[in-house]
Formats: structure tokens, C-alpha cells, sequence
């Protein structure tokens, strides 16, 4: 018999000849790549699951409610995406000057307003901005001016005085009736002046409209239309004198209202009792608020309601649409009206218990009492109808059509 042990040893020495031992330092090296790709696919997988996580945070912290979280002293538009709010902690209704935290935000895009600088500020809370360009900003507070061109990034101390007089109203300018020395309020000539978008200074106009401007409004941007308006009165005969430009302030034409007859019994019928026409355009019709002054409660701008015009050839005519009885008088109402995209035109009274809103649907010719839309303080801005709600949460909304509100800081 064949010794087993023999053919045993034959056979592993052909089989080691036909099969050759692997490169055991290979080996290892191979055991050690697949350990690292195990390792990084774990670790992929852990920033996996964390950016699974933490996206989701992120992404609802970029869209949440961003802003105007506090008391809006003044906000202002450049257009429907840029504008500027300064905003303060201390009380409005302070009698004394109050030691105030003053805060400035700004929007990009019309939604989300994120912190900016503020200049040294040390007034009370009557202040006032005014958005002249995307990234021009101006701040008005305690017969000081503060310019910034960078996005309320830096500020620069603006000097008191006017600077040489302008022919016209560069785009994004902004108007009032004001005096040689812009700080002061009452003087024996007052003017038109112009805040100039380039750099916030104020000029005079060189062409002033034939009115008389010791009794002149001007409201500070243009209508819907593009047009400027001047309200004062003829101090002869008291009679209400409206002043428009189409060209931005080269020329001016006038137009005398009919003044609404008296709704007090005693009171002449001539406009003594009108202290303020608050122009609008919607639709190719302008219109026109006739109102007491308003009040200069903060925060509040109430006035009494006595006429709506209509104005159907750009302002060359008026005539009045409707007129308010005592009842109506009596009601304060916002100095703004609202002329909806669907021809509507809405008048607010926000202090009326009884009533949010007078509605008219036929052109002005009458009002229904509503509660809604629930509209409070509206002023015209180069974004639209802005309507501030006061209070203890005060709040504010932006609005083009009249119809469709957009309440600011939220998305």
C-alpha cells in the first residue's frame, strides 16, 4: 500500500507550485483601505442625518416672520421692494423727552426687514424717514439730519440750510411746504422745498406754485399717476386752490374746488371749515378728500370727513361727488381714502365703534357703513396704500390695489 503520508506531501507540494501565496503585507494594505471607506461612509452618513436635521431648522428660520417687531415710529418706501422703519422702545405719549432705544430695519424685497445701523440719535419719538432710493435714507429727529447712501450702513450728519434751488423734481425726491430754515415750522415765507435724492439735502423750488403758501400742504410723493399736488386756499374768499404738476414741478395748474356747503348750521358755506384735500388716483379718475386738519394725537392722525370730488380730466375740474351730513362730520376718519382696483372707494374710520370702514361703489356718490376690510391709519407711499394699525401690538400693511393687503415683517 502507498504510504499515505507520501502522496499527502506530493499533493501540497503540486498544489503550492499551481497556487501561489498572496502578498500578505497586500492584504493588509487592502484591510486597511476598506476600513477608511467604512469609516467615511458612516461619517458621510452622520452629516447626513445632521444636515437632515438642521436644514429644515434653518430654512424656517429664513422664512419666519422677519422684523418690525416693536412701536414703527416712521416708516418710509422708495418703491415696492426698498424701504426703511425706524422703530423705538420708549412711549410715544411720553410728555417729557423720554430716554429711547431707537432701533432701524430695512426691506430688499418688499418682505423680510433685517437690523441696520442708526445714527446717534437722542430725540423723543417725533422723527421722522424718508426712503429716497434703494439705499438712501434719511432721518429727521430734533432739527437733525442724518444721511446714509449705503443701506443705513454708515451716516454722515447732514448741514442746516437749503441748498441752491432746483428746476424740478428728480426721480425719487420727496416734497413739503417748509421755511428758509427747514427747522422751524411757522415763518413769513414759506415755500416748496425738495429733498434731494442724491444727497438728502433740501432745495427750493425755482418754479413755486401760484398758491398761497402760507396756507399750503403738499403731499410729499406723487399720486398713482405721477402727479404732484399742492391743497391750500385763496385767503380772499377762503375758497379751497388745488395746484398739480405733470413734469415733475416745471409747471404748475391750478383749479378751484366748489366749497361744500356748510354742515354746521351758522358757518358760512365758503371752505373756512376745510383745512385739508388729500388727493388720489385710481382707475383714470382722481379724487379728492376734503377734511378738517388733521390731529396731531400720535400715531393717530384722525380728521373730520365733509367731501368727496371727483375729477375725471386730470384735475382741470372738480366736482362734488358727495357730501357729508353732521353725522357723518363727526365720525373722525383716516385723511387718505382708498380707491380700490375694482373702482371702489373706502374711506376708513378706525375710531368709530359702530363701523370699521364707509364704502362706496357708485363712484362716490355715497357711502355704506362696513366692518371690513379692517382698515385704520392710511397714507399713500411709492409702494402703495400702507394702513397702520396702532396699539398696544401695532402693526402695519401694504397694499397696491386696494383689495389685497400684505401685513409688513411677515412672509
Amino acid at each position: 500500500m502507498p504510504d499515505l503520508d507520501s502522496e499527502l506531501a506530493t499533493v501540497r507540494a503540486e498544489t503550492s507550485a499551481i497556487i501561489q501565496p498572496p502578498d500578505f503585507e497586500q492584504v493588509l494594505r487592502r484591510n486597511d483601505r476598506h476600513t477608511a471607506r467604512r469609516r467615511s461612509v458612516l461619517a458621510f452618513a452622520a452629516v447626513a442625518l445632521v444636515l437632515v436635521i438642521l436644514v429644515p431648522l434653518l430654512q424656517t428660520r429664513e422664512v419666519a416672520p422677519a422684523g418690525l417687531d416693536g412701536n414703527v415710529v416712521a416708516i418710509d418706501f422708495a418703491d415696492a421692494q426698498h424701504g426703511f422703519a425706524l422703530l423705538t422702545d420708549c412711549l410715544a405719549t411720553e410728555v417729557e423727552r423720554p430716554q429711547c432705544l431707537w432701533r432701524l430695519e430695512a426691506t430688499r424685497d418688499g418682505a423680510t426687514w433685517l437690523p441696520r445701523t442708526v445714527p446717534p440719535l437722542t430725540g423723543g419719538p417725533d422723527s421722522d424717514v424718508q426712503a429716497l432710493g434703494k439705499d438712501t435714507v434719511v432721518i429727521t429727529q430734533g432739527g437733525v439730519r442724518w444721511l446714509s447712501k449705503d443701506g443705513a450702513r454708515t451716516w454722515t450728519r447732514l448741514p442746516v440750510g437749503l441748498t441752491s434751488p432746483v428746476d424740478s423734481f428728480p426721480p425719487g425726491a420727496e416734497i413739503f411746504v417748509g421755511c428758509s430754515d427747514w427747522r422751524l415750522t411757522d415763518c413769513d415765507k414759506p415755500q416748496l422745498l425738495v429733498t434731494l435724492p442724491d444727497s438728502g439735502a433740501v432745495a427750493p423750488l425755482v418754479g413755486q406754485p401760484p398758491v398761497d403758501m402760507s396756507r399750503a400742504i403738499a403731499q410729499p410723493v406723487p399720486a398713482a399717476d405721477g402727479s404732484w399736488w399742492v391743497y391750500s386756499e385763496d385767503r380772499m374768499t377762503s375758497r379751497i386752490t388745488l395746484a398739480v404738476s405733470r413734469d415733475d414741478g416745471r409747471t404748475w395748474l391750478l383749479s378751484n374746488p366748489p366749497s361744500p356747503q356748510s354742515p354746521i348750521a351758522g358757518m358760512p358755506d365758503e371752505g373756512t371749515f376745510i383745512e385739508g384735500f388729500t388727493v388720489v388716483s385710481g382707475n383714470g379718475v382722481l379724487y379728492g378728500l376734503a377734511h378738517g386738519s388733521p390731529s396731531h394725537v400720535p400715531g393717530k392722525p384722525f380728521a373730520s370727513f365733509y367731501a368727496i370730488y371727483r375729477s375725471e380730466n386730470g384735475g382741470r375740474s372738480w366736482g362734488i361727488a358727495h357730501q357729508a351730513t353732521v353725522d357723518r362730520v363727526i365720525r373722525s376718519v383716516s385723511a387718505t381714502p382708498v380707491v380700490t382696483s375694482a373702482g371702489d372707494i373706502i374711506v376708513s374710520t378706525p375710531e368709530d365703534p359702530r363701523q370699521r370702514v364707509l364704502i362706496s361703489k357708485d363712484g362716490g356718490r355715497s357711502f355704506q357703513p362696513a366692518q371690513q376690510p379692517e382698515l385704520d391709519w392710511i397714507t399713500w407711499t411709492r409702494a402703495g396704500y400702507l394702513n397702520t394699525r396702532t396699539g398696544p401690538i401695532p402693526a402695519h400693511w401694504l397694499s397696491t390695489d386696494g383689495i389685497t393687503w400684505r401685513q409688513l415683517g411677515q412672509r
